[in-house]
């Protein structure tokens, strides 16, 4: 009667405490963000993925915002991303010169930070080749866009995962060594 109590007392912990970690997000996200040319001359899209550190759902209504540095001392300010679903964040930036780039986007309701640095060049006309005709635009906007991750101390989920099952491997042996010793004293 006893071994049966116990048993569902360790049983009833170990539920709990898996499903209060299966249904909590974490604090801390995971962000991917990018950098593409955009349809006017000087912008570039700017795409940010952004889901929970420990459960990798997306976090869908998060505050995103993003930053670009480029040559000589140029910068955009914080501008916030627009929310399109399922993780997914996006804006539209002007940058008034051509050179490298970084964006910096900064998420908060899970906290995340990622970079793209990328080459932008603006877009040229090139002169015209008769008084009616013009020739072509040349699209050599934005090169290739770096994903870089958030690599900030508590961004992983690891260690928690860890933490939690190694507590509920404990909480099952201290339930099974309570059973044991019960049976040999019966």
């Amino acid at each position: 009667m006893r071994r049966a109590a116990v048993a569902v007392v360790v049983a009833f912990v170990v539920a709990a405490l898996a499903g209060s970690v299966a249904g909590a997000h974490s604090e801390q996200g995971l962000m991917k963000v990018r950098a593409d040319p955009g349809e006017g001359d000087g912008t570039v899209v700017v795409r940010a993925e952004l889901v929970y550190g420990n459960d990798l759902d997306a976090a869908s209504s998060a505050t995103v915002t993003v930053e670009a540095f480029g040559p000589n001392g140029a910068a955009v300010p914080a501008t916030p991303l627009d929310a399109e679903g399922d993780g997914v964040y996006r804006t539209t930036l002007s940058l008034p010169v051509a050179g490298p780039w970084t964006v910096r986007a900064t998420a908060t309701g899970p906290a995340a930070v990622a970079e793209a640095t990328f080459d932008h060049v603006l877009r040229t006309r090139a002169a015209p080749t008769t008084a009616d005709q013009q020739a072509p635009v040349s699209d050599q906007a934005s090169g290739r866009t770096q994903d870089r991750p958030s690599q900030e101390s508590g961004s992983e989920p690891w260690p928690v995962v860890l933490v939690i099952a190694a507590v509920i491997v404990l909480l099952v042996g201290a339930g099974v060594g309570v059973l044991r010793m019960r049976s040999h004293r019966a």
